[in-house]
């Protein structure tokens, strides 16, 4: 397992971090999903109460 780290927008406060504990043959299919989910939350929601992936490229090297 690895941790994947979600981090706010910057807008929400500080202790507003999501941890997701996710095995690694889960990763793609979750990396895509939260894709969605972000470009979702963007869209309907601005830019407000956002989480956003901290590094998807860094985590996408797993």
């Amino acid at each position: 397992m690895f941790l994947k780290i979600l981090k706010n927008s910057g807008i929400l406060k500080p202790e507003a971090v999501t941890v997701m504990e996710i095995h690694r043959d889960e990763f793609e299919n979750m990396a895509a999903i939260l894709e969605e989910w972000q470009l979702f939350k963007e869209k309907d929601y601005g830019e407000t109460k956002v989480l956003f992936l901290k590094n998807i490229e860094e985590v996408k090297q797993w």
